[in-house]
């Protein structure tokens, strides 16, 4: 049997472990003996073999690395291993506007054409931007004087893409076997793509013919018209035809004319609150919103494997949920589920809880647009996408910390920068979750505690509060659901539930400043308001508190007026230290509000 020394170890792999398994094989010879004197030739020779080796470990490591999705680190490893999954990354999106155009015009024609690429404008930050609508409209007589003459124009609303509309063409040539229809621009947005064919470049414009995008290989035959793209390994689009069995074939000769919007990608969303344009009077319904830029490698990882489940359907809610973050690049985070788990249930339906990421609910036009495209030969028949907006959770999170100062090197004021740190951390942790973002008051203080050694203890007690707008209160009774059980120990304990001031009138009419909300511990929802510190009571009641399934039901006696932002915060205690939403619940800690993070640190005893 061979000795251990006759043998190399394979599995070192850093420089010094090779250079050492090296050695140890070199001590079972007799004919170099300067191997293990640094000075010698022989030394810088196993210097070389252990470089070398450790070179080609560190190659051979990354390159299987790139081999695969989960651990590939270049974007192109990335695109190349989601094209295997017929899954391709998202270009630049255009933010988009939605218009109306109204035409002054007395030519008493039956309609006014608006050409496509209708060029609109609109700035932002004193630098001009072009819109453009990528379609054929018209608009139809609105206006007529007193004689019955025509004398306005009004289109229905419309759609204008953001971005410069650019051409590229290209001519097939039959020899070339592995010609390539590169698209050299970054800056695309594919879903703008206009693809015609001509015969030959003698072929007048007005008989090219518009290709249309697969969007489903099985119903393809060997004459359809289409076409299909993909990202190359260089980071361009490219274009592809069929073969004449699976999509029509190009002929030679064949010019191939690309009409496309090269975009400023998320630049422009929410700006579009006026539009001018040489044809007429711009009306703008909805300013610019659905801009984004390409998709970056963590969101291929992410993505590329659940929309390859999905096959192009929307059947089960991870389907619904993989399709929104594919298509819509303004989509941070999204929950799904069905009707029958709805409260209450609404069956036939399926839900849609969707995070932009500025803010925290999509525009009227962009759930439109989502539903849309999600009952275009998606979905199963009979099953309506609905889009709700996240419900917010606030958390309020007071902190008590205990240390022994002389143990760190901290000041007092340092201390409490690294508590209020880490608990943002915390909280970007959660954020980051989205819709499966959970909180766990012994999480917290475990990870304030391992900050520094000489905190010794920790107390976390977190509220939670509901925010709602003046206008939302009205002469219908309003519930607010914390869906968490609240704390409530025995009849008749303090009130847990608190509120912001506002006014409110007596029945008498009386208006009362400096008003607020309370329980009285016994379900019943009252108010109070204070003069000169003196807190009376509202002589009526204004609802009522389920402390076990976490709800407050408004009467309509509630009528707050002037209160500040026009928005009431209900802020109660929770029984529990830990909060797992569902659903389109969403948790978050306003950072903007100073008493959403305090911390209390004194010198432990």
């Amino acid at each position: 049997m061979a000795n251990e020394q006759d043998r190399l170890r394979v599995s070192a792999l850093e420089f010094d472990s090779i250079k050492n398994s090296f050695k140890e094989y070199l001590k079972g010879q007799d004919t170099f003996k300067d191997y293990d004197f640094e000075g010698s030739a022989m030394s810088i020779l196993l210097d070389v073999l252990a470089y070398n080796t450790h070179y080609h470990a560190f190659y051979n490591n990354m390159t299987a690395s790139e081999m695969f999705l989960d651990s590939a680190s270049i974007r192109s490893s990335a695109v190349s291993i989601a094209k295997q999954l017929g899954y391709t990354p998202r270009s630049k999106t255009s933010s988009y506007a939605n218009i109306k155009l109204t035409i002054t015009n007395s030519s008493q024609a039956a309609n006014i054409s608006i050409p496509a690429y209708t060029k609109f404008t609109t700035s932002l930050d004193g630098t001009s931007y072009s819109f453009y609508n990528l379609n054929n409209l018209i608009a139809k007589p609105s206006a007529f004087d007193s004689d019955g003459n025509i004398t306005h124009y009004e289109s229905e609303e419309f759609e204008i893409y953001e971005g410069k509309v650019k051409t590229q063409a290209f001519t097939n040539d039959a020899i070339i076997t592995d010609q390539r229809f590169l698209i050299e621009n970054t800056d695309i947005d594919t879903s703008t793509m206009k693809v015609h064919v001509k015969a030959s470049i003698d072929t007048p414009d007005e008989d090219k013919v518009l290709w249309s995008k697969i969007t489903n290989i099985t119903e393809l035959s060997s004459l359809t018209e289409s076409y299909a793209v993909e990202e190359s390994v260089d980071g361009f689009f490219e274009l592809r035809f069929g073969d004449g069995v699976i999509g029509k074939k190009l002929q030679d000769g064949n010019v191939i004319e690309v009409t496309y919007l090269q975009t400023n990608g998320e630049l422009l969303n929410g700006a579009g609150k006026t539009f001018t344009t040489t044809l007429g009077t711009v009306t703008v319904i909805d300013s610019a919103i659905g801009g984004g830029d390409r998709e970056d490698i963590d969101s291929i990882k992410f993505t590329a494997p659940k929309a390859f489940a999905t096959q192009e359907r929307a059947v089960t809610t991870e389907d619904y949920k993989a399709l929104v973050l594919r298509d819509f690049p303004n989509v941070e985070t999204v929950e799904a589920w069905g009707g029958q788990d709805n409260d209450p249930p609404a069956f036939g339906k399926v839900f849609l809880s969707i995070k932009p990421k500025q803010g925290f609910s999509l525009a009227t036009a962009e759930k439109l647009a989502i539903v849309k495209s999600l009952t275009t030969n998606r979905n199963v028949v009979g099953v309506t996408p609905e889009v709700v907006d996240p419900d917010i959770t606030y958390l309020y999170i007071d902190t008590e910390v205990w240390w022994k100062s002389e143990l760190s090197s901290l000041t007092f004021n340092g201390m409490v920068d690294l508590i209020r740190q880490c608990i943002l951390d915390y909280r970007d942790f959660i954020h980051n979750l989205g819709f499966r973002g959970m909180f766990y008051e012994v999480d917290l203080a475990n990870r304030i505690k391992s900050k520094d050694p000489s905190i010794t203890a920790i107390i976390v007690n977190t509220k939670l509060q509901k925010r709602l707008t003046v206008d939302k209160l009205g002469s219908q009774k309003t519930t607010i659901k914390f869906h968490e059980e609240l704390f409530h120990p025995h009849a008749g304990h303090m009130s847990i539930l608190t509120t912001n001031q506002f006014q409110h009138r007596e029945l008498d009419g009386t208006l009362r400043s400096n008003c607020e909300l309370f329980d009285d511990g016994k379900g019943v929802v009252k108010l109070k308001y204070t003069v000169d510190g003196i807190a009376t009571e509202f002589p009526f009641s204004v609802g009522t508190i389920d402390y076990e399934h976490g709800v407050i039901t408004l009467n309509n006696k509630f009528l707050p007026l002037n209160v500040l932002n026009n928005e009431l915060r209900f802020t109660v205690e929770p029984e529990y230290d830990n909060f797992c939403p569902h659903q389109n619940i969403l948790l978050n800690v306003d950072i903007l509000d100073t008493d959403s993070i305090k911390i209390k640190l004194e010198d432990s005893p």
